[in-house]
Parts: structure tokens; sequence; C-alpha cells
């Protein structure tokens, strides 16, 4: 199962089942500022 998350879309992946396991594949390095962690910023960003 996949699923495509595209841009300015707050998403949170949480509620796992045990032994679960998350592969996330990127097009580009990981760069934490470029990520938003607080949902009101992403509200007023995303106008």
């Amino acid at each position: 199962m996949g699923v495509l998350l595209g841009k300015m879309l707050w998403h949170a992946m949480e509620n796992f089942s045990s032994g679960c396991i998350l592969l996330v594949a990127a097009s580009d390095y990981y760069r934490e500022d470029d990520y938003i962690r607080n949902y009101s910023d992403f509200i007023r960003l995303a106008g």
C-alpha cells in the first residue's frame, strides 16, 4: 500500500500497529528547516 502526499498538505502519521514499518521515499535530502511543525504556521502560510 502507498500514499503520495503533495505539497502544502498537512498530515500526521500515528497509531501504527506493533511491528509496523514506515518507509518514506523522497526526491531530495531531508532538511529539518524545510518542514512546518506547527499547524497554526501551516494555516497562515497556506493562505
